[in-house]
């Protein structure tokens, strides 16, 4: 279903990283993994010696010839702790600066945007203000039915 020259997001902490690396290099083509400081990440164990604060993104593509605008606004590193003060609403898992970061570096307006774990809509609501198509698939009848609420009102 990718067109060759779209793009896959995978956000996830270091507990899954290791397997999400695998299961795209055996389809796709890994170009980083980009590493976001998350200040508002809140999984405190005293028995831990390091309090855990980054997030995996792993960015992978079907082909070398991936859709990436080269935006001067946007640093090109792949450690991102530009995006640190987040305070999330319900359901919301991620900064809307980083969703929007990623739309707008991998498409282009009209574009589809695709998001199989949609929770409540943060990322259909993000895509949809930018101007961009949008397919939301969530498990949880409530939350798409919170989500589609959401997105509709956009």
């Amino acid at each position: 279903v990718l067109k060759d020259i779209g793009s896959i997001y995978i956000i996830c902490d270091w507990k899954l990283s290791g397997m999400y690396q695998s299961i795209l290099n055996q389809k796709f083509k890994i170009q980083t993994r980009i590493s976001w400081k998350n200040e508002a990440k809140k999984k405190y164990n005293n028995n831990l010696m390091w309090t855990d604060k980054l997030y995996d993104i792993w960015f992978a593509s079907k082909s070398n010839n991936y859709l990436f605008n080269d935006m001067e606004s946007i640093r090109k590193t792949n450690f991102w702790n530009d995006i640190i003060h987040f305070k999330a609403n319900q359901g919301e898992k991620h900064p809307k600066e980083l969703i929007k970061r990623i739309i707008k570096v991998s498409s282009y307006k009209l574009n589809w945007v695709l998001d199989p774990f949609s929770r409540v809509g943060d990322v259909g609501v993000n895509t949809i203000e930018m101007g961009r198509r949008f397919i939301g698939f969530e498990a949880n009848k409530d939350k798409i039915l919170l989500s589609m609420k959401k997105i509709d009102r956009k």
